[in-house]
């Protein structure tokens, strides 16, 4: 990714600034280029260092940068788990895009973590578009709990969804019109 990957990912973010600062905790605190670039090459390193990977999503049919998504690996209970996260520019929602990335993050959370048991998505009850997509994708919620309030949005209530590898259908094929790619700091242009 180049410089101007970065400052397309910035431009998504500050188009939809109050969808993402409603949910989403990295979006708290000052928005503007300086900070979103010391957080991007953040997130770059940890990709490197293979703590979380960060995706930009993008429509493959005009290259344009339509969100963001990442793959965590967690402990869940007893089970070695992952989970997914993803957002959508506003002026792109409604079009498939965050259930077309929620799945591309889990088949690869599935294929290059082969140890990982099952993965996981999970939102706060109040995000109701949010909560809609583990269903699409044959996620089976595991219930209701108590999480911390990190933006406004949050009523300190979410759902946790999960989906087994045994239950996985593999990567699917299905002629989607978003793609991943890896954000890179900056210096990587």
């Amino acid at each position: 990714m180049s410089l101007t990957d970065v400052d397309g990912a910035f431009e998504a973010v500050t188009e939809s600034v109050d969808e993402v600062r409603r949910w989403l905790w990295w979006a708290q605190g000052p928005l503007d280029e300086d900070s979103y670039h010391d957080f991007v090459r953040a997130q770059s390193e940890k990709f490197v260092n293979d703590v979380e990977w960060r995706y930009y999503v993008i429509d493959r049919f005009d290259n344009h940068l339509v969100g963001g998504g990442s793959i965590n690996p967690a402990h869940s209970t007893d089970t070695q788990s992952a989970s997914v996260g993803y957002w959508i520019r506003t002026s792109c929602t409604k079009r498939q895009f965050a259930t077309q990335a929620a799945s591309l993050l889990t088949d690869a959370a599935f294929t290059y973590l082969t140890e990982i048991a099952e993965v996981e998505i999970s939102m706060d009850v109040a995000n109701v578009a949010s909560a809609r997509i583990p269903a699409k994708l044959g996620f089976s919620l595991r219930g209701e709990f108590d999480r911390a309030i990190r933006a406004p949005g949050h009523t300190g209530r979410g759902f946790i969804w999960s989906l087994s590898r045994a239950a996985w259908r593999g990567p699917q094929e299905s002629g989607t019109s978003s793609s991943l790619t890896q954000p890179r700091t900056l210096s990587d242009s």
